[in-house]
């Protein structure tokens, strides 16, 4: 029981310490330091299994932080018809497991056992099952409709975490992302 119990802890301190990962791309033929507006893309007129998507707080929340963050680097935000290049948003989630494999007794032995003519080390798995969330963001040339660059900000989810932690982590992911924008 006491084993149990310390692998739980360990499990969850492990699983505590995750970090945001982002990651960028962008087409090194547009030439960035040109784009001065932007707008959001239309998403309205999609559907999800037939059914029209809603405009969630979550949709607010991510909004409202790209559009502080771009007005920070200098961006204008304008109509679609006018703007330079038009910014769209995608999440996503996965379900992800995790083995990390720990001392039965913990620093009490030397660790290791004769396992016939060898010897091995004693350590059991740990098994912890989470999600894990991405925003992705996009940026469109508005005359072409090309993707001229992606960020993508991946994290284990905490469906624990209040409102305002849920805005911190949108800031900090966005912010990682828009880092190096523009690229040139």
């Amino acid at each position: 029981m006491k084993i149990r119990l310390m692998q739980l802890v360990w499990v969850m301190i492990i699983g505590g310490c995750s970090t945001l990962e982002v990651q960028t791309d962008y087409s090194p033929t547009v030439k960035f330091s040109e784009l001065r507006s932007y707008a959001w893309l239309d998403t309205s007129s999609e559907k999800f299994e037939g059914l029209p998507i809603i405009v969630s707080q979550l949709d607010v929340r991510i909004k409202t932080v790209v559009d502080d963050a771009l007005a920070g680097k200098g961006y204008v935000q304008v109509s679609e018809t006018e703007a330079d290049m038009l910014i769209s948003y995608h999440v996503t989630t996965k379900d992800k497991t995790s083995v990390i494999y720990t001392d039965r007794y913990y620093g009490y032995n030397t660790g290791w056992v004769r396992q016939g003519s060898y010897y091995d080390p004693m350590q059991e798995p740990v098994v912890y099952d989470y999600k894990e969330g991405s925003l992705i963001l996009d940026v469109v040339e508005s005359k072409k409709k090309n993707l001229i660059w992606r960020g993508v900000a991946t994290d284990e989810l905490n469906f624990s975490r209040s409102p305002e932690q849920r805005q911190a982590k949108i800031k900090e992911a966005v912010e990682k992302m828009l880092d190096d924008f523009p690229p040139d």
